[in-house]
């Protein structure tokens, strides 16, 4: 039997070759060359993670995450400590965010190689039961993890574009000549939004940003809407209610060079063509797309006018007609109708709230919300604010107020 001194010799020699073996096929890290910064390659503009290093070496790197969730924010950020047990650029954090000694959010870093990197944000196991560690009250954004994602480094994520849809440079750039910035968002091609709207009478659990568009007006028409959803809560879609916020654009070419654009968001949708017999009047799919987002007609700006010369145009109220405000809308339909003036029905009436009055749409949401309805007369158009209020006979519609 070998002497315990020749044993022990052999055990330490065994350990000093693992050792230097798993040394060796550690990668080493050059003095800032993992530096900079790192996006998330599935990050849209609603809901995504970056990674900034500030500072890297073979023992150490500074990391700030950044994390963003419809408006919520979050925030990590801390030294790290190469981890010599593995064989890849892996750091784990040496302080504890929000705890004490080893309690906390602890932050795990790790580079498959120099261009991409992944996090891991878990909670550190806690000595005191008052206390509860947890990283999503560091890491905000409504507790929503990145966890595992990986993030390329900045100038290797491509975000989606009309080149996606089938589309050129060429068409991209006339695009862009018509309505500078409204094709910002095709960031939020193939997206979909959950839809908890009170308008969804469909129950779909989802609705897509993206989808294709004709207009029977304009043979050969082709094209697609994309919306963000409200970018308040990233819940309901663009055309619930005044509330919110989101950018929408809708484009269309036919096959003999024609090009047609509406875009914007809640501040104003403006509308351009390189067609002259179109400057002032909106393809059909265009009109019915307003209608959805409860966005009216003469709302919308083009190069020099609104559609339909409407600037040029008078500008009616209430007090230019024989009925005034509290008046029933019965009553106010029928003295329009005798001066001429025909209600104007939306294509889309699956939100009107009254199978009697098909043309009041755009309504708010609330025990005084106001509905609208618009009325034309040749060129001439003129709208208000209705509202239900109990009568002497019931609940009934009244006029409520101008634009």
């Amino acid at each position: 039997m070998p002497p315990k001194k020749i044993i022990i010799a052999i055990v330490f020699l065994v350990v000093l070759v693992v050792a230097f073996s798993v040394y060796q096929y550690q990668p080493q890290v050059a003095p800032g060359s993992l530096n900079g910064e790192y996006v998330l390659d599935t990050a849209s503009p609603y809901s995504g993670s970056t990674i900034v290093i500030a500072s890297s070496t073979d023992a150490t790197l500074a990391y700030i995450i950044d994390t963003v969730n419809f408006g919520h924010l979050g925030n990590l950020s801390g030294t790290a400590k190469r981890d010599i047990s593995t064989t890849t650029k892996t750091y784990t954090s040496t302080d504890y965010h929000g705890g004490e000694a080893q309690e906390g959010c602890r932050v795990t870093v790790v580079f498959p190689d120099d261009s991409q990197v992944y996090y891991v944000a878990e909670d550190v196991p806690v000595l005191r039961d008052e206390y509860t560690a947890d990283c999503s009250l560091y890491h905000g954004a409504h507790g929503m993890f990145f966890d595992g994602e990986f993030h390329q480094k900045s100038g290797k994520v491509t975000l989606p574009s009309i080149l996606d849809l089938g589309f050129t440079e060429e068409d991209r750039d006339a695009y862009e000549r018509l309505l500078p910035g409204a094709l910002s968002a095709e960031v939020y091609i193939g997206e979909q939004i959950g839809d908890i709207s009170e308008s969804n009478v469909s129950g779909d659990a989802t609705i897509p940003t993206t989808r294709e568009i004709k207009s029977a007006d304009i043979p050969g028409s082709f094209g697609y809407k994309i919306e963000s959803p409200n970018l308040y809560n990233g819940l309901s879609p663009c055309s619930s209610g005044r509330g919110g916020y989101c950018e929408y654009v809708a484009f269309m070419k036919d096959d003999t060079g024609g090009y047609w654009i509406m875009g914007g968001s809640n501040d104003g949708i403006a509308y351009a063509t390189n067609r002259d017999g179109w400057k002032k009047k909106l393809p059909r799919a265009f009109k019915d797309e307003l209608s959805r987002l409860g966005v009216k007609e003469y709302e919308v700006l083009t190069e020099t006018t609104q559609v339909g010369d409407v600037s040029a145009q008078k500008k009616y109220t209430i007090s230019d007609f024989s009925f005034e405000i509290g008046e029933s809308y019965e009553t106010a339909k029928n003295v329009l109708a005798n001066d001429g003036w025909v209600a104007i029905i939306p294509g889309d009436r699956t939100h009107s709230p009254s199978a009697i009055f098909p043309e009041i749409t755009d309504c708010g949401l609330g025990v005084d919300a106001v509905c609208s309805v618009d009325f034309k007369k040749g060129s001439e158009t003129f709208g208000f604010y209705i509202a239900q209020r109990e009568g002497s006979q019931g609940l009934q519609w009244v006029v409520d107020a101008d634009y």
